[in-house]
């Protein structure tokens, strides 16, 4: 059986961990950039990494832009009661 403790139900989308893509991942690429190649090869590489890592940060962003009410605030889950765009 699905939970709620994470957004106000266990099928919406809770913003706070958008956030922490949004900033962590583009961070976390920048520290992978202090790695030489040898380290990074038990997870599949540097290319690898970097691309599955990209690919996620994009694609919170345009889900947070797309998703985001024109006065730029946020809501707190997606799917929350009188969630609307």
């Amino acid at each position: 059986m699905p939970n709620s403790q994470q957004g106000y139900s266990p099928f919406t989308t809770w913003t706070r961990g958008q956030a922490w893509i949004i900033c962590g991942y583009p961070e976390q690429l920048e520290w992978l950039q202090t790695l030489e190649d040898a380290e990074l090869t038990a997870w599949g590489g540097r290319a690898e990494i970097e691309s599955f890592m990209l690919e996620a940060a994009r694609a919170t962003c345009d889900f947070w832009i797309e998703n985001t009410p024109t006065d730029g605030i946020p809501y707190w889950d997606t799917g929350a009661p009188g969630w609307r765009r």
